[in-house]
């Protein structure tokens, strides 16, 4: 008997004994993702990592809280905050919803995956939350349910697409901009604006909270627009946290897993992808809306081309290819016409396109039809070649301008030099000429495909690399001038 009862007495102190340690991981984020994430357990004990959890534990329990969050890449933000913590979150309150969004559908879709996937398959999570069950009739990876859920437990969204059925308690923006490049362009700051406020923010449910995950490129991007309406209106006040990669101090983030005695990655990088990078992704600093080589402020936008110019060159910079087809981000084929009038260059037409060969076939061919007496150029790539020659069987004729010799930063010189200093000008509006403008004030960086069919152009044109006059004549700057006010009234 006493055996019996010792054992008894042992049994219930150690089955004691698991819950307290079991509540003590479970109601700690960082705890949880060690314990159901072993093998990164060492990652997850990070300093930074720690503040991050301690500020999404508060928006858990804080109704209305608002959020942003602003590190460096690759430092685990989105595997803690958009996996661990929607996964930690609905085993506190299985009840309640969680709408995640990203810039794409299939980034949110990524990351509901894996909450799902640890919810229903992982052994651990199920012995610390064993109330929280995802139902097998509902557990689509875009809208899943739990068993104690109402209609819709968590539900991925893309920007732009939209979120219907019922609200959110916790709502999730993780990368709302998915490159520098997109960054750059003007219509899709505006069209994320109006999403975030027309859109996502409208599932909110009574003390939902909102949190925020971004790199910010540049002032007047989502967070900017955000503050900006907290400052000078009656706008909510969100909480914003950076982490920069180096701190004032000179200590980096997480040396730990980036700084090695033969390798630093802080520096490496920072050497690679040059200041306007480092400083946006890597040191949480948005930037002013220009790009590091070519700047939105040089150009103007004029409603037509000047009295007695003409259009005399279209150029084509082709790749045969459409976004859903062989990588999740692919070239353009992109295309604009030119001519040299009065010592500046005119550029029109800007496209920007990704589509099969046939398409582009006869984007090429409708254009040729409109334009009989323009120029048309190509490059020589394999692809274009092959272009020319089907084109050429059908009577269009197209011209090579550029075997792709030498880097992108070599070919854009010239005309890169005339738009400093003042000689190219854009027929069209801003919004016609966005996406261009997004590329060449990335470049260096991201696509370049609106660069290269720009420096085709130039060739085409025969631009050289020449000084730019001292001072037009009075009768160009008076056209001019009439130009620039007719197209600010457009």
């Amino acid at each position: 008997m006493g055996n019996e009862l010792g054992t008894a007495l042992g049994e219930a102190f150690l089955s004691q004994a698991i819950e307290k340690r079991k509540a003590i991981i479970r109601d700690d984020l960082i705890e949880t993702a060690c314990f159901i994430d072993p093998k990164q357990a060492q990652w997850y004990r990070a300093r930074h990592l720690r503040e991050i959890a301690n500020i999404l534990m508060r928006a858990a329990v804080t109704p209305n809280a608002r959020v942003v969050l602003n590190t460096p890449p690759r430092h685990y933000k989105s595997s803690l905050a958009s996996e661990k913590f929607p996964a930690w979150y609905l085993g506190h309150y299985p009840e309640r919803a969680v709408i995640l969004a990203s810039y794409g559908v299939t980034l949110a879709s990524r990351f509901s995956r894996t909450v799902r996937d640890t919810i229903m398959g992982n052994d651990r999570y199920k012995l610390l939350f064993p109330k929280t069950i995802v139902r097998p009739d509902m557990s689509g990876v875009e809208d899943w349910m739990l068993t104690l859920g109402t209609r819709s437990s968590f539900r991925a969204a893309g920007v732009g697409g939209g979120i219907t059925g019922m609200g959110g308690h916790l709502l999730i923006l993780d990368d709302p901009v998915m490159d520098y490049e997109q960054s750059q362009s003007l219509v899709y700051r505006k069209a994320l604006w109006e999403w975030y406020r027309t859109v996502f923010r409208q599932r909110i449910e009574p003390g939902t909270s909102i949190v925020i995950i971004t790199t910010r490129w540049t002032e007047d991007d989502l967070v900017g627009r955000i503050l900006n309406l907290e400052k000078n209106s009656d706008g909510e006040h969100f909480e914003v946290v950076t982490f920069p990669a180096v701190d004032k101090a000179g200590n980096y983030l997480w040396p730990e897993r980036y700084v090695t005695a033969d390798y630093n990655t802080y520096e490496t990088t920072k050497t690679t992808i040059g200041d306007y990078a480092w400083n946006a992704q890597w040191m949480c600093t948005p930037g002013e809306d220009v790009g590091s080589e070519i700047q939105r402020s040089w150009f103007q936008f004029f409603p037509d081309l000047p009295t007695g110019a003409a259009w005399q060159a279209r150029a084509w910079d082709l790749a045969i290819t459409r976004k859903q087809v062989d990588k999740p981000n692919p070239d353009y084929t992109a295309t604009l016409k030119g001519c040299v009038h009065d010592g500046v260059l005119w550029l029109g037409a800007p496209r920007l396109m990704r589509d099969h060969w046939t398409a582009v076939q006869n984007e090429i061919k409708v254009a040729h039809a409109n334009e009989r007496t323009l120029r048309i150029g190509t490059g020589q790539s394999n692809a274009e070649t092959m272009t020319v020659q089907a084109l050429g069987q059908e009577g269009v004729h197209l011209e090579p301008c550029d075997e792709r010799h030498g880097d992108h930063r070599a070919r854009a010189a010239v005309w890169i030099n005339w738009a400093r200093t003042g000689r190219v000008k854009l027929v069209g509006t801003p919004e016609e000429w966005d996406a261009f403008l997004a590329q060449w004030c990335t470049f260096p960086f991201g696509h370049d495909d609106a660069i290269d069919v720009t420096s085709d152009l130039a060739k085409m044109l025969n631009l050289t690399l020449t000084p730019a006059p001292r001072r037009q004549s009075r009768e160009f700057d008076e056209r001019t001038r009439v130009l620039d006010i007719l197209g600010r009234m457009r």
